[in-house]
């Protein structure tokens, strides 16, 4: 549990992120999707759950998989029958091909299986067209639950095969309310001022919401404001920083966490360059990758500014390996 002292500075002891730790277990719990909510329930309690489920919303952290999750345990499943799989890594149609094998086959006390897709949007066409027979008519102990921000880039035969839930960004009002209901439970009181920031700059989302709280609760309270206002830019370059370390980062992946970025292109740089020059020091795995970053990262964004950007994660993604 994270603790402080209050008014004069924090100590942390940080065993759990806060955005896990308050994950809803219970469709109750769930903020701001009273809509979906209604939907979700009403399938649990008339025992009928579609065996294809699409989860959609246009913001990350805001409760698609965590929906699906809930979802899945109403079913007569064990955990170790549910599967999640993310699609970011795992895109092909070898993928499906594998679900196909094993679908035949019930749960461990021969009940349901479920079938949980993340960012199922990146599932690539062959991969989608595989699906198509599996979502049309499966097993009636298998479930598929498809988790998406970007719906509109499934095939529409996938999406016609699913029953849609979609999930809205969350109001400042629902935002502002979960904060404070977090700070409450964690002995925390960051300021009225800084509750206000934080719930402005997650932007909808729930989870961006509680990592910003994790972030500033640890920092002297005249540290914080300004944290809560940077963290923007620093969330764009951790996201960016991320996908070049994953040799597995594909362009289409790469190029929607572009288009989403607000943040000056030549901050993100330098935040870049900082998160490799760490990754780099601590050796590992990732020092090779993180010493190409650095080389491609080296000059200055100021001409091309956004341009620059985009071309230099293209060098890394594509480039370096031979795309």
């Amino acid at each position: 549990m994270n603790e402080t002292n209050g008014t004069n500075g924090a100590v942390v002891h940080d065993t759990q992120e806060l955005y896990k730790k308050y994950r809803p277990r219970e469709f109750s719990e769930m903020r701001g999707q009273s809509d979906a909510v209604a939907k979700l329930t009403d399938m649990v309690e008339s025992g009928k759950i579609p065996h294809a489920v699409l989860f959609a919303g246009s913001k990350s952290g805001v409760g698609k998989t965590t929906a699906a999750r809930i979802l899945a345990r109403h079913l007569d499943c064990v955990p170790s029958d549910v599967r999640e799989i993310n699609a970011a890594d795992y895109n092909g149609i070898e993928s499906v091909r594998q679900i196909r094998k094993v679908m035949t086959a019930r749960g461990m006390r021969g009940g349901a299986r479920v079938w949980i897709l993340d960012e199922c949007a990146l599932l690539s066409t062959e991969a989608q067209n595989g699906l198509l027979k599996i979502l049309e008519d499966p097993p009636p102990h298998a479930y598929f639950f498809l988790c998406t921000t970007h719906p509109d880039k499934l095939l529409l035969a996938v999406r016609t095969r699913c029953t849609p839930i979609n999930l809205v960004p969350l109001s400042l009002r629902s935002l502002t309310a979960l904060v404070n209901e977090v700070c409450e439970s964690e002995g925390v009181d960051p300021g009225d001022e800084v509750v206000e920031a934080i719930a402005e700059a997650a932007d909808g989302s729930g989870r961006a919401a509680l990592v910003l709280l994790q972030q500033v609760i640890g920092l002297p309270p005249e540290d914080r404001l300004n944290a809560v206002q940077n963290a923007e830019e620093n969330r764009d370059a951790v996201e960016i920083a991320r996908a070049l370390l994953n040799p597995r980062t594909d362009w289409k992946t790469m190029a929607a966490l572009l288009k989403a970025v607000k943040g000056e292109p030549e901050s993100i740089r330098h935040l870049v360059l900082a998160f490799m020059n760490t990754v780099l020091l601590g050796g590992g795995k990732n020092a090779h990758r993180a010493y190409l970053v650095c080389r491609v990262f080296q000059e200055p964004f100021h001409t091309w500014k956004g341009a620059a950007l985009a071309a230099s994660c293209y060098d890394v993604v594509c480039c370096s390996r031979g795309d």
